[in-house]
């Protein structure tokens, strides 16, 4: 199974901001320098270091010499990834992966780098921008996935929300061929992003941290997702 990613929330800035500058700076996409940042939790000693699924290569080349170091004196690593990990014979959902497709506007079986989006590849192009390596390429070895599958963030959706009807176009296109349907509305995608692909995901991060055996812990995730971590933690 091809990974699926999800960068619903820069495409929703692509699509209220034309400003290429605006989203590079917003979510440091030129960055060459990982960062790695203080989670506080009582009798635990947690870091945040936040991921850029579209970067420099140097970006990525820094970020295994800080894992290496990491990895070295005993962290485990919390990654993100709405995919199984390990077994790559678990068949794709279609109908799921075609109202992801339909929510987020993106071809869901490709790499980022790889997608139609003119901004998208505006952005790679300019920037110099590079996919994500896998956790593995990475250097990561000791590692947990702590995330919902792409089946689970749709049924939040819908069970929140309301169910995503697909029409004639979306089910006649495979989910290997060119999109050209029509999309849910923006509120709809503003949904998805801030309440099902943002917020119930950092609650998730948040009880797994606090309520892990583990005490000394690196979460690899979106750099998006740091601040809500945070402000559920307080919250509790």
């Amino acid at each position: 199974m091809k990974k699926i990613i999800h960068y619903s929330f820069i495409i929703l800035s692509i699509s209220l901001q034309s400003c290429l500058k605006v989203i590079v700076k917003k979510y440091e996409l030129d960055s060459k320098t990982p960062k790695l940042e203080k989670i506080e939790i009582k009798n635990k000693d947690v870091f945040f270091l936040g991921m850029s699924h579209l970067a420099k290569n140097e970006f990525y080349e820094n970020t295994k010499l800080l894992i290496a170091d990491l990895q070295a004196k005993g962290y485990i690593f919390y990654v993100e990834s709405i995919t199984e990990l390990k077994n790559k014979n678990i068949p794709i959902d279609t109908l799921s992966v075609k109202k992801l497709r339909k929510l987020t506007d993106l071809d869901l079986t490709i790499r980022f780098s790889n997608s139609k989006n003119p901004y998208l590849q505006k952005l790679k192009n300019k920037y110099t921008l590079v996919d994500q390596p896998s956790y593995e390429s990475l250097g990561v070895k000791n590692f947990k996935r702590i995330d919902y599958l792409y089946t689970e963030l749709i049924n939040f959706y819908e069970m929140k929300y309301k169910v995503i009807t697909l029409d004639s176009c979306d089910l006649k296109t495979d989910i290997t061929k060119d999109y050209n349907c029509e999309t849910l509305n923006l509120a709809a995608k503003i949904n998805f992003t801030n309440e099902i692909v943002l917020n119930m995901r950092n609650k998730l991060i948040a009880d797994s941290l606090v309520n892990s055996g583990d005490s000394k812990i690196v979460v690899i995730y979106g750099k998006m997702h740091l601040k809500g971590i945070k402000d559920y933690l307080k919250s509790k």
